[in-house]
C-alpha cells in the first residue's frame, strides 16, 4: 500500500509478517492456536470474542460448517475460523507486531487510516501483554462505527457479504496462483514439464478453500476481466463445478479432489492448438474450427499419458459433448457419460458465456442462465441444469440490477430459485453514485412495488476491474 491507499479508509489483507506501525487491525482471518482444541465454552476464548465483537466466525455446528456472531457462539461449536471485529485496534508498538505474529494468524485484516484520524481513535496501551490481549478490556479498543438499526435478516446478511469481501482476496490468490501454474503447461515454445502434483496440490487449496470461500471465485467471475483466458477459463470452470458438487452433498473429499484435478486439466489440449487459431479475435473458418475440435481428442491424449483416472480423462475427452450430438468429438456416446462429465459441460458453457472475449460481449450470468435453460433437454440434463442455477441462484451474487424505482445495484445475497434478492443500492435514477449505499431485501414487504427490470452489465457503470473493486468496499 503506497501513500495514496494510506489516506483513504480501505482495507487489505496481510501476512503478520507485513504488520508495520500505524495500522489499524480490524480482523483476524484464521484461528489461533489456542482455539484450535478449544470450544467457546473456555473462558479466555471468551472474554476474547466478546472483546473484539467478532462478527464473521465460522464454526462447526451440527456436522456443518456455519457463519456466525459472537453473541450467537454455542456452547458445543467448534471455532473454525475468525474474521472481521467491530472493536478495532492499532499497531503503536513492536510489540503489537510481535504478538499478532505470535497468534500465527493465517492473514489479517488492517486498515490504512490518516494521521488526524488516529489522533481522534482511542488507542491500546503499547504495553500490551499477550493475556492482556486476550483478556476483557473493552476500553482499550477502537469503536468502530455504529450501524444503522436494520432487522435481523439484513444483519444476518450483512454478516454473511462481509466474509464474502474478506474470502475473495484468498480466492482471487488461489485463482492467479492457478492461472500461472496452468500457463506454464500451456506455454506455447517453452512448455513446462507437467508435474501433476502441483495440481493435485492446487486442487486440495481448491476444496479446502471452497466452504470458506463461499461464493467469492464466482463473484470474481462475474467481476473481473482477464486477458489470458485460457488458463483462467480452466481454473474458473474448476471452481465453479467444485461450488455445484458442494452443494449436491454426494461426493467425499478424496472424490472432489480428483474431479477438481480433471477440471483444470479439461482444456490442456488447448496446448496444441496454433495461438493464431486460438486467439483469433473473430469466428473461426472450416479449417480452424475443425483444428479446434481436436483439442479434447488431445486433452484425452496428455491426460492419458500422465496416467491420470478414468473419470479425469473422460472430462477432457467429453466435455464438448451434447445429448443431441451437435457436440463433438462425434465419437462420444452421450448416455454413457459420467454424472460428472455431462455437469462439466454446462458449467464450461455458462463460464464461457459470462466472460468477456475479444470477440464477443459476455452475457449477463442471468441471461447466461437463460440460455443454458433453454438449451435443454436437447443438448444437457434438465435436471442438472436445474441443479446448476439452484446452487448459484436465477440471480447470483454479484449480478448488477436494474430495478422498477430505476436504482441500480448488485446481488448481495440470494435464496434458492429466487427471483427477489437482496441488493446492496449503488446508482440513483440518474445513475449517479449513492454516496452512502443502501440495503434493499425484495422479500420485504416495504418493497413489494419494487420489481427486477433487468439484469445489466456492470460494465455500462465500471471500467475495468473498477467493479470489482468497487464491490469490495461495499458497505453501509
Amino acid at each position: 500500500m503506497g501513500t495514496e491507499a494510506e489516506q483513504k479508509n480501505v482495507y487489505d489483507v496481510i501476512l503478520a509478517s507485513e504488520l508495520k506501525l500505524g495500522m489499524i487491525v480490524v480482523g483476524l482471518d484464521g484461528t489461533p492456536p489456542r482455539f484450535c482444541a478449544t470450544r467457546s465454552t473456555s473462558n479466555i476464548t471468551q472474554k476474547f470474542l466478546e472483546k473484539y465483537q467478532f462478527g464473521h466466525i465460522t464454526v462447526t455446528r451440527e456436522g456443518k460448517d456455519r457463519l456466525v456472531s459472537y453473541e450467537n457462539i454455542r456452547p458445543t461449536d467448534k471455532i473454525i475460523k475468525l474474521g472481521r471485529m467491530k472493536n478495532h485496534f492499532r499497531i503503536k508498538s513492536p510489540e503489537h507486531i510481535e504478538l499478532l505474529k505470535s497468534m500465527e494468524i493465517d492473514n489479517i485484516f488492517v486498515q490504512y487510516m490518516n494521521e488526524e484520524e488516529l489522533d481522534n481513535l482511542k488507542i491500546l496501551n503499547p504495553n500490551l501483554s499477550i493475556e492482556d490481549f486476550y483478556s476483557l478490556d473493552p476500553t482499550s479498543v477502537i469503536r468502530s462505527p455504529a450501524k444503522s438499526r436494520v432487522n435481523k435478516h439484513v444483519t444476518a446478511v450483512l454478516t454473511e457479504f462481509h466474509q464474502l469481501q474478506d474470502d475473495i482476496p484468498a480466492s482471487e490468490k488461489i485463482q492467479e496462483d492457478g492461472a500461472e501454474l496452468l500457463g506454464n503447461f500451456f506455454g506455447y515454445g517453452n512448455r513446462q514439464p507437467i508435474k501433476t502434483k502441483n495440481i493435485e496440490n492446487l486442487a486440495s487449496k481448491m476444496c479446502y478453500n471452497m466452504p470458506r470461500n463461499n461464493q467469492a471465485s464466482s463473484v470474481l467471475m462475474i467481476l473481473k476481466d482477464h486477458d489470458d483466458y485460457t488458463f483462467r477459463h480452466c481454473v474458473d470452470v474448476s471452481n465453479q463445478l467444485l461450488y455445484v458438487l458442494k452443494y449436491m452433498g454426494s461426493y467425499d473429499e478424496q472424490a472432489l479432489q480428483e474431479i477438481t484435478v480433471g477440471a483444470l486439466f479439461h482444456d490442456i489440449g488447448k496446448s496444441k492448438i496454433p495461438l493464431k487459431v486460438l486467439n483469433k479475435p473473430g469466428r473461426l473458418n472450416e479449417e480452424e474450427w475443425e483444428m479446434m475440435k481436436l483439442h479434447p481428442v488431445y486433452s484425452a491424449e496428455i491426460m492419458r499419458g500422465l496416467n491420470m483416472k478414468g473419470l479425469q480423462i473422460e472430462m477432457g475427452f467429453s466435455h464438448h459433448s451434447r445429448k443431441d450430438d451437435t457436440g463433438y468429438p462425434h465419437s462420444v456416446d452421450y448416455q454413457n457419460t459420467a454424472e460428472i462429465v455431462r455437469l462439466l459441460m454446462i458449467v464450461d458453457v455458462y463460464q464461457a458465456l459470462v466472460t468477456n472475449r475479444p470477440y464477443r460481449d459476455p452475457d449477463t450470468p442471468f441471461l447466461a442462465l437463460k440460455k443454458i435453460r433453454s438449451w435443454a433437454p436437447k443438448q444437457f440434463d434438465s435436471w442438472l441444469v436445474d441443479v446448476f442455477i439452484k446452487a448459484f441462484g436465477i440471480y447470483p451474487v454479484g449480478s448488477f440490477l436494474h430495478l422498477s424505482n430505476n436504482q441500480y445495484g448488485f446481488v448481495i445475497s440470494n435464496d434458492q430459485y429466487s427471483l427477489r434478492p437482496t441488493l446492496m443500492i449503488c446508482f440513483d435514477k440518474d445513475g449517479k453514485r449513492i454516496g452512502k449505499p443502501d440495503i434493499m431485501d425484495l422479500t420485504n414487504k416495504e418493497f413489494k412495488d419494487v420489481n427486477i427490470e433487468a439484469a445489466v452489465d456492470h460494465r455500462t457503470f465500471f471500467k475495468g476491474n473498477d467493479a470489482l473493486q468497487f464491490f469490495m468496499k461495499l458497505d453501509m
